[in-house]
């Protein structure tokens, strides 16, 4: 089994009963859970971190600097598990393939990881800058939009009223005014909705170029 918390693409968070309730339900089906917690860690001030395998014997953790440490390149990540039958797969299966880190990138990682509060403030601030001109924009356009910030991470997954789907409104956009977005097809969820992201300093940016798409040209 697979899951992903904070949920992506839509933001969504679980309470403490409905992981309660999902726990049970995966020690009744003798489940393995493979538990992505990637985007878990923005805002700095948020949802604490999801670490099923802390709270699940059979459950996989996984998490790294790409999302919230903002560090993609490095391509560094780490998995977490109680289960010694799992991790001593996981061990035989990468011994297979050359592995290992470069030793400039062992520095880097170690350098982040020593200022990863500093790097999770610096992007919790481009967050809060973003979420700020997304509650602006999607107010003044919810007769086009229906929005809910995300409960956690960095993630929504807004809804378009607008006409014709998704796929046809970003073909559109990447044409007009050169702006990408994802989708709902690409995530095998209908033609209605579409993936945002909220941690990039250029977002406020694409919203102005989408506020005016909105206004001139629909």
């Amino acid at each position: 089994m697979v899951a992903t918390f904070p949920q992506n693409p839509t933001g969504f968070m679980p309470d403490d009963d409905y992981m309660a309730e999902f726990i049970n339900i995966l020690r009744d089906s003798g489940a393995l859970l493979l538990s992505d917690e990637i985007y878990a860690g923005l805002p700095i001030d948020g949802a604490p971190l999801p670490n099923l395998a802390c709270r699940h014997e059979r459950a996989i953790s996984l998490h790294g600097l790409s999302k919230t440490c903002g560090l993609p390149g490095l391509r560094v990540g780490w998995l977490v598990t109680r289960d010694q039958a799992a991790m001593n797969a996981i061990k035989e299966s990468k011994n297979l393939f050359n592995a290992y880190l470069p030793a400039p990138i062992e520095f880097l990682t170690g350098l982040a990881l020593r200022h990863e509060q500093e790097l999770k403030s610096r992007n919790s601030d481009i967050f809060a800058t973003s979420l700020k001109a997304a509650n602006s924009f999607f107010k003044r356009h919810d007769n086009l939009f229906a929005w809910s910030p995300p409960e956690a991470g960095v993630l929504s997954f807004p809804r378009w009223l607008g006409p014709g789907g998704t796929k046809e409104l970003s073909d559109r956009l990447i044409e007009e005014v050169s702006i990408a977005l994802a989708p709902s097809l690409c995530f095998d969820a209908g033609d209605n909705h579409f993936r945002v992201g909220l941690c990039r300093r250029s977002f406020p940016e694409a919203l102005e170029r989408l506020d005016d798409f909105c206004t001139t040209k629909l």
